[in-house]
């Protein structure tokens, strides 16, 4: 555990003291990529240094690509008549390595734009053992082209970004860098003329979460006194939805809508003079398994309920084999652990006379750990899983999982 502290530790002090020395030379200036992709980028602030969301992740930090989904998403936004800005963004991979792929398009009045290509790629510690455990690097390469009034330039640039992230019980957390422009060859529009050189820029944030619960912070720039700074605060009551804010100069506002392979974004900024909106069409696939982490109770809880079912079936179907007569209290066994089971519910009804009742887990985090707390107890036939079902009756009447504890309350009055 020490050497892996040391790791770390070593690994930051190196980031800090290599930003420190770009900070004391680089002045403020901007650029056309000082806006990052994405409606969700947009909403927490840009706030994502940290925390990785999607192939996004290749603009704010290559190295969050690792353990995102392989996806593909398109955004276009028309701040007025005159200019269109669009995203387009393609990455692939898994929990090992990634790959990201991101184009932006600027269409300006004068038959001008501008366009950059950025080819990302990102590996964590299970490719490299010499990182520390729960860590990430990752580099990005990028083309610029723009066209002003009939003059052109290209350029070159390198970028680079670490990433580490961990969880203690049911807390999330992380810490991320990006220098950015690393290296930049320069645009030149006229050939006597001398080249735009965009500065290195260095970036770090953080994320804490908890309980569908998300804080993320960054702060990037050139000048220690000239610092930009960006915060969001995520909400997920539920798998599919989550509501987001943020602030980066002005506050912002997004929710974001998934359903199975396809997510919806969508956010504001509040402007002085205009609001600014924006929207997000993404298809994703191939999320990377997760390696479980079993110190975190939410997480052993889970592992324990989804064991148990297969085992009390196998008993049901034992006694019933043999002639016997599956117990009532053995069948809501089975259902408090699996309530789409078809086996329980045909016992349920052999023995009742009563019909199907529909039967769902709860949505929320807090409801459904709750519950999970007294179906592991009720399976294992535990002292205090009575005390649990009459807990969770009380704090959540409405919840269709709390009319299966009230039929096994009453079943084993009855019994007794």
């Amino acid at each position: 555990m020490s050497a892996q502290f040391g790791k770390i530790l070593i690994l930051i002090g190196v980031l800090l003291s290599f930003s420190q020395s770009v900070f004391a030379i680089q002045g403020k200036r901007t650029n056309f990529l000082d806006s990052g992709p994405g409606a969700a980028g947009m909403s927490f602030g840009g706030a994502l240094v940290a925390k990785g969301l999607d192939v996004s992740a290749a603009y704010y930090n290559p190295a969050t690509l690792v353990m995102q989904n392989s996806g593909a998403f398109l955004e276009y936004s028309q701040p007025n008549v005159n200019a269109s800005r669009s995203w387009l963004g393609l990455s692939a991979g898994g929990s090992r390595y990634s790959l990201g792929f991101l184009w932006k398009n600027e269409t300006l009045p004068l038959s001008s734009n501008k366009n950059a290509f950025l080819m990302s790629s990102s590996v964590s510690d299970r490719s490299i053992p010499f990182l520390p455990k729960g860590s990430s690097i990752g580099l990005s390469l990028g083309y610029i082209q723009e066209n002003i009034v009939g003059y052109s330039a290209s350029s070159f640039l390198v970028s680079a970004g670490a990433a580490y992230t961990k969880t203690v019980r049911s807390w999330d957390f992380g810490v991320g860098t990006i220098i950015r422009n690393l290296y930049f060859s320069g645009l030149q529009f006229i050939s006597a003329g001398d080249k735009e050189v965009w500065p290195i820029e260095p970036e770090f944030g953080g994320y804490i979460s908890k309980w569908g619960v998300k804080v993320l912070m960054s702060a990037k720039g050139q000048n220690q006194n000239d610092l930009q700074y960006g915060f969001g605060l995520g909400y997920q009551p539920v798998s599919f939805v989550e509501f987001r804010a943020g602030m980066n100069g002005h506050p912002r506002f997004g929710v974001g809508l998934e359903i199975k392979k396809i997510r919806l974004d969508y956010a504001m900024s509040l402007g002085e003079i205009k609001n600014a909106n924006s929207m997000t069409l993404s298809y994703l696939w191939g999320k990377p398994e997760k390696i479980k982490d079993y110190t975190n109770p939410i997480t052993e809880l889970s592992a324990r309920y989804e064991s148990l079912p297969e085992y009390i079936l196998a008993e049901l179907k034992n006694t019933a084999q043999s002639g016997d007569i599956p117990e009532l209290h053995d069948v809501f066994r089975l259902l408090v652990v699996d309530p789409k089971s078809e086996d329980g519910w045909s016992f349920y009804t052999a023995l009742t006379g009563k019909k199907r009742f529909k039967v769902r887990l709860p949505f929320f985090n807090k409801s459904k750990r709750q519950y999970l707390d007294f179906a592991v107890s009720f399976a294992n036939d535990a002292a205090n899983s009575k005390e649990l079902g009459q807990q969770f009756i009380y704090k959540y009447p409405r919840s269709s999982v709390s009319k299966l504890i009230k039929e096994i309350l009453v079943s084993d009055e009855a019994v007794q």
